[in-house]
């Protein structure tokens, strides 16, 4: 009887077992891989691990005999890590750079989700690795590993706008800024095998330059914008990583995240410009980049004082403000001036010394006298408020309330503005597409053709009718001058000086409208007001033998560094991304 009851039990429970086998192979079938080499299918679990993007690290990757895939399976994936890092380190330090990318892929199978190995590996390859060969072609494919291993990195973290990011930077600023720009670029506008990859991700058929090739400017900027709709749908610029007060701890700032999608179209535009693709094509280009920018100036992004802001803000709310004002001076009278009076008076003997000495006289410490009371004279609108009339005193105080709220908006509207260098990018987009810009920009395109015939007449004819051109530009826009864009020029202006020397000729000629530029981009040149033993090219003589003045016209020639410049800092290359490899 008892044996009966065993043997029940034990068929009892072989039928759970059986019966339970059933939503458990619902729940956890695998999923399969699909014709298109998607990955579809299965129980729920990888249904859901595919909806939220939860897949599993690929151990199958991994080196099979390696310690670090015994350590994998153990469940040790962390030292499994550590291990391959060290290595990492060690071929890097060596210049193994096959090794490099081939343990940095498996570091990245064990940890798909650490932003930093894709990020590393994907600049390792584009931008340190790619520099160690000679051949520009086998550069260039180097350059598309980085690509390639960052876009392998976007299907593992699709909720990471940095990724994208990284990959739009890298298509502009890797392809069309790097020494071998133009042999990257030609050879980007031939690749129809990439060109087909990067369709599945981008549409291919906005990124067409004039030539209608994809260019990689256009390309750049679609991942931007792919970036941007992550950011729009509410996930964090800077990815996941948030602590618990839900502080963003890593990434670029709104600021400049989002400054790249018109920065881009910007310099396809010059690049096209300096491809000889001038006229309508140029001023299209420069057109859009204009639109964007100014699309860019009406998206709201956050501030540090609390409040979002837009940067067209500085000319958008400042009629508002004009008309508060007005109608909150009309209440209030003259008593912000009663006001002012008051404190002027209330100042000690000191300060007001300090405040009426001329600036140029002061002493250090009135310096900082005359910056305190400065202060201490303010008159808040608050102030002048709250001793309004009675009957209208309410009213006023939420006045000066509001006008102050519109003035701080303003404030830091424009210190982002300065950031980014809005003013200055919105005078470039509308210069470029006059006619003037362009005929200055070809004859400066002409000039250097000419130079590959060694045509010197031909080359200073068109230089000469370029700073022409130029003048009047400048003369219009001198806030142009003092930008590092017009550094671009200085060079041009630099081949014109060695055109002049070959044909024995004084730099600058009479009447040379782009003197300013040379001296605030060069600060060994003398001025022609200034000039006395100098060489022709403004140069100081070495075999002077007069002693003159010169040691007081070139102590005369500086240049002012104080003058604010267009600047991005994300413009500039860099030569690390900033990723430490763990011990």
């Amino acid at each position: 009887m008892i044996g009966n009851q065993s043997f029940q039990r034990k068929v009892i429970y072989a039928a759970l077992i059986v019966v339970l086998l059933v939503p458990i192979s619902l729940i956890s079938r695998p999923a399969s891989r699909q014709a298109d080499g998607t990955i579809g299918g299965g129980g729920q679990l990888a249904r859901m691990q595919t909806k939220y993007s939860l897949s599993m690290a690929d151990l199958g990757e991994i080196d099979p005999t390696s310690e670090s895939m015994k350590l994998a399976t153990l469940g040790m994936r962390g030292i499994a890590a550590n291990l391959l890092w060290g290595r990492a380190n060690k071929f890097k330090r060596e210049g193994d750079w096959d090794n490099l990318a081939a343990t940095l892929r498996q570091i990245s199978k064990l940890q798909p989700r650490f932003i930093s190995v894709w990020q590393f590996q994907g600049w390792n390859l584009a931008y340190n690795v790619s520099v160690e060969f000679d051949d520009y072609r086998t550069r260039y494919l180097w350059v598309k590993k980085g690509i390639n291993f960052l876009q392998e990195g976007v299907t593992y973290n699709e909720h990471e706008p940095v990724l994208f990011w990284e990959l739009g930077w890298t298509f502009g600023h890797k392809l069309g800024r790097a020494d071998e720009k133009v042999q990257y670029r030609r050879l980007f506008r031939k690749d129809d095998d990439f060109h087909s990859e990067l369709a599945k991700e981008v549409p291919m058929d906005v990124t067409l330059g004039p030539d209608n090739r994809p260019d990689n400017w256009l390309v750049g900027r679609q991942w931007f914008l792919r970036g941007q709709e992550k950011v729009d749908s509410g996930v964090p610029i800077r990815g996941k990583l948030i602590d618990e007060t839900r502080r963003l701890k890593r990434g670029k700032t709104p600021l400049i995240f989002h400054s790249h999608p018109p920065k881009w179209l910007m310099s396809y535009a010059s690049a096209i410009e300096q491809e000889g693709y001038l006229g309508e094509p140029a001023q299209i280009a420069w057109r859009d980049a204009g639109i964007s920018w100014n699309e860019y100036g009406n998206r709201e992004l956050g501030s540090t004082r609390g409040f979002t802001i837009r940067l067209n803000d500085v000319e958008t709310l400042q009629p508002e403000v004009d008309r508060v004002k007005a109608e909150f001076e009309r209440f209030v009278g003259n008593i912000m001036k009663t006001i002012l009076e008051e404190k002027r008076a209330g100042l000690p003997e000191a300060d007001r010394i300090a405040l009426e000495t001329p600036p140029a006289s002061r002493t250090e410490e009135q310096i900082s006298m005359a910056a305190s009371a400065q202060k201490k004279l303010e008159v808040t609108y608050e102030e002048a408020a709250q001793r309004a009339p009675q009957k209208v005193r309410a009213q006023t105080i939420r006045m000066a309330r509001r006008l102050q709220r519109l003035e701080d908006r303003i404030e830091a509207a424009d210190i982002n503005r300065q950031q980014v260098a809005y003013t200055y990018w919105q005078f470039r987009c509308a210069v470029e597409q006059t006619d003037t810009a362009i005929a200055a920009h070809r004859h400066v395109y002409n000039a250097d053709n000419a130079m590959a015939k060694a045509d010197l007449e031909t080359m200073k004819a068109e230089y000469e009718l370029a700073w022409e051109k130029w003048g009047e530009i400048f003369e219009q826009y001198p806030m142009l001058i003092e930008t590092p864009d017009a550094e671009d020029l200085y060079e041009a202006i630099n081949r014109y000086r060695d055109v002049m020397k070959k044909m024995d000729e004084e730099f600058p000629p009479p009447g040379f409208k782009l003197e300013p530029i040379v001296e605030f981009y060069d600060e060994d040149y003398v001025p022609v007001a200034k000039r006395k033993n100098f060489g022709k090219d403004g140069s100081a003589e070495t075999n002077a033998t007069e002693t003159g003045d010169s040691s007081e016209a070139t102590s005369e020639d500086s240049t002012d560094d104080t003058t604010p410049q267009a600047s991005d800092e994300d413009d500039e290359p860099e030569d690390d991304p900033g990723f430490e490899i763990p011990d």
